[in-house]
């Protein structure tokens, strides 16, 4: 006997076994319960191939790209075009540009080269495009070195103030140290020692 199975929500054609498991078992004489079990549980398994296979066939029917119409193909290509216009505009925050980057890849690979100064990214786009680009790397920029007038006033203010004073100096004079420096007599030390200025 067929049974109808749904699926995705809409009845779909009737599954049925092969037609000999069904009629071996209206043919077991009911009294003979021991060989009826058996070919129920035949039939049964039977029935679950046959749901197995329509399950199958509607999971390729719809992992099945959909093909566009003329004019959505035509609307998609009119967003695409306005892609760099909304990247370039001022309204745009760079939140917005890495929800747009986010909605367009799925993943994204970074190779740096340290010798060469470059790095190369793969591109997985969510539409299976892999794409390669190579970019320069920022040049490092060279360790900030603190003015020798200033490391002269750290020596000469050592003598008579605390680190928060001279800290305080420097301020108010806008002079800036490097991170890390270590002054006179461990004046304006690291960040453990805390009174570092940036």
């Amino acid at each position: 006997m067929p049974r109808w199975i749904s699926g995705a929500g809409r009845p779909s054609r009737p599954a049925t076994p092969p037609p000999g498991a069904e009629r071996r078992y209206r043919a077991v004489d009911p009294e003979n319960r021991l060989v009826a079990r058996g070919l129920e549980a035949e039939w049964e398994a039977a029935l679950q191939a046959a749901r197995d296979a329509e399950a199958e066939l509607d999971r390729r029917e719809a992992a099945r790209p959909v093909r566009l119409s003329t004019g959505e193909r035509a609307k998609i290509l009119a967003i695409a075009t306005g892609l760099p216009a909304l990247w370039a505009s001022p309204s745009t925050t760079d939140r917005d540009r890495k929800e747009l980057l986010h909605a367009l890849l799925d993943d994204v690979v970074i190779t740096a080269d340290a010798a060469s100064r470059t790095a190369r990214l793969v591109l997985h786009w969510k539409g299976g495009l892999i794409s390669q680009i190579t970019v320069d790397l920022p040049k490092p920029r060279p360790p900030y070195r603190t003015s020798e007038d200033t490391v002269s006033l750290i020596g000469r203010l050592a003598v008579h103030y605390d680190d928060s004073m001279i800290a305080k100096v420097l301020n108010q004079q806008q002079r800036r140290v490097r991170v890390n420096f270590v002054g006179n007599r461990d004046h304006l030390r690291d960040r453990a020692g805390q009174a570092v200025l940036v």
